[in-house]
């Protein structure tokens, strides 16, 4: 694996920890009426699109199991319509998809 693409995808687990401490115990509602959180959540999200995006077209071609193009359209959705953005559809992402995301980056980085 290149180092480059190495360095992204351990970025994104460090985005994924963040995800999971910040939201720990933390309920839908917590979630949603807090500015803070929701802004320092929907960043993340953005980050881990940019990493995502920064990973070889080998890579994403190579692990189909993982949703790469999902990952980098979040980012989309979520840096120009953060106004309109749905905390239900962001909550269920953080609750669903990313603890398998965490699971299979760290099985590929093995």
């Amino acid at each position: 694996m290149r180092t480059k693409d190495r360095s992204a995808l351990e970025h994104i687990l460090e985005e994924i920890d963040f995800i999971s401490e910040t939201t720990k115990g933390m309920s839908y509602d917590e979630l949603v009426s807090n500015e803070d959180k929701k802004r320092s959540i929907a960043m993340t999200l953005i980050n881990m699109g940019e990493l995502a995006r920064l990973l070889s077209k080998e890579i994403r071609a190579e692990n189909t199991q993982i949703p790469f193009a999902d990952i980098i359209g979040m980012r989309d959705v979520t840096a120009h319509g953060y106004k309109k953005l749905q905390f239900n559809f962001v909550w269920n992402t953080i609750k669903q998809s990313v603890p398998q995301l965490d699971v299979d980056i760290r099985k590929l980085l093995s």
